[in-house]
């Protein structure tokens, strides 16, 4: 929705065609050729193609600030396609994207 990417216009998925996520039920549809772009800790942008990423299109009517309090998700597929780790350690607030 705040892309502005009518929902039409996307691959409806076949594997898990609906899920459930923050208390909603939404269909899963596809876009593809994504390149993700992310900042490093020195500035530096890096790039990541992905063949598609899932795009959750609510089952039912939901506000536009409902919407606000459902988080964007990188999820363990794309740290397995882009072949990274992730660090989290709540207690010191601490969080990270790592190749090795």
């Amino acid at each position: 929705m705040m892309l502005n990417i009518p929902f039409s216009a996307l691959e409806k998925a076949k594997e898990y065609p609906t899920i459930a996520f923050a208390g909603h039920k939404f269909r899963r549809l596809l876009l593809g050729d994504v390149a993700l772009r992310i900042e490093d800790e020195t500035g530096r942008i890096v790039t990541f193609e992905l063949s598609s990423i899932s795009v959750l299109s609510p089952m039912r009517k939901v506000s536009p600030e409902e919407f606000r309090g459902i988080p964007s998700v990188l999820g363990s597929d794309f740290l397995r396609t882009a072949e990274l780790y992730l660090y989290f350690n709540p207690r010191k607030m601490e969080a990270f994207l790592s190749t090795s």
